[in-house]
C-alpha cells in the first residue's frame, strides 16, 4: 500500500480521518483492538499532526516591516565598538567605549495612499548616546560621529525602509556621586518606510 498524505489540520487523509485509517489498518493486519483504545490512540495522532501543522503557520509568519527595520538599526549599531542595547534600562556601569541604547520610538501618523493600499511613515527611534570618563567629551564625539558614519553608509538598511536620517544630539553632562560624571544626548534618528496595514 502506498503512503496517504495528510491534507490539514483536522486529521483528514484523502476523505478518510484518522480514525477510520486506523481502524482499517487494523482490520487490514488482522489485528483488533478495543474500540477505546484505537479512538485513544486516534486522538494522540490528531493532536501530533494539529501539533505540526501550528508550528508550520507560526514558523512562516514573518515579522513586519517596522520590527524588521529597528532590528537592521540595531544590528548596525551594535557593529560600532560601543555597546548597543535595545530597549534596556541604563547599566550600572558604562563601557569605556560608550552605550548605545535604542529605544523603538514612535511611528506618528503615516500618509494613506489609495489603489494599493500603503501606509507610508516617518517612524522617530531614539539612540541614548551615554559616555563616562575623564575623557567624556571626546569620546562622545567619536561616538556620535561613527553613528552617523554607520547611518550614511547605507541609507536604506539594506533596502528594508527609503531613507534612514538622524538629527543632530543635545547632550547634557550628568554628575554621579562617587564616579565620574556621564556625559548623554538622545539621538533621534527618522526612518521613512511603507506597510501595507498599521499592524502589519
Amino acid at each position: 500500500m502506498g503512503e496517504r498524505k495528510v491534507s490539514g489540520a483536522d486529521g483528514s487523509v484523502d476523505g478518510c480521518c484518522i480514525s477510520q485509517l486506523l481502524f482499517k489498518s487494523m482490520r487490514v493486519n488482522q489485528h483488533w483492538f478495543p474500540p477505546v483504545a484505537w479512538l485513544q490512540t486516534a486522538a494522540i495522532i490528531r493532536t501530533a499532526i494539529e501539533t505540526c501543522v501550528k508550528s508550520e503557520v507560526l514558523r512562516d509568519t514573518m515579522p513586519t516591516p517596522r520590527e524588521t527595520i529597528l532590528a537592521a538599526l540595531h544590528a548596525r549599531l551594535s557593529a560600532l565598538p560601543a555597546a548597543a542595547l535595545r530597549g534596556e534600562v541604563l547599566p550600572e556601569r558604562v563601557p569605556a567605549e560608550g552605550l548605545l541604547i535604542l529605544r523603538d520610538g514612535e511611528p506618528g501618523e503615516p500618509e494613506v495612499t489609495l489603489s494599493p493600499l500603503a501606509y507610508h511613515y516617518q517612524h522617530r527611534a531614539e539612540i541614548e548616546a551615554v559616555v563616562q570618563g575623564a575623557e567624556r567629551d571626546t569620546t562622545f564625539d567619536a561616538l556620535t560621529a561613527s553613528i552617523g558614519a554607520a547611518l550614511a553608509a547605507d541609507r536604506t538598511l539594506g533596502g528594508l525602509c527609503d531613507w534612514v536620517e538622524a538629527e543632530a544630539p543635545r547632550p547634557v553632562d550628568l554628575p554621579v556621586e562617587g564616579a565620574a560624571s556621564l556625559k548623554a544626548a538622545v539621538i533621534p534618528v527618522v526612518l521613512y518606510y511603507t506597510a501595507a496595514d498599521p499592524l502589519a
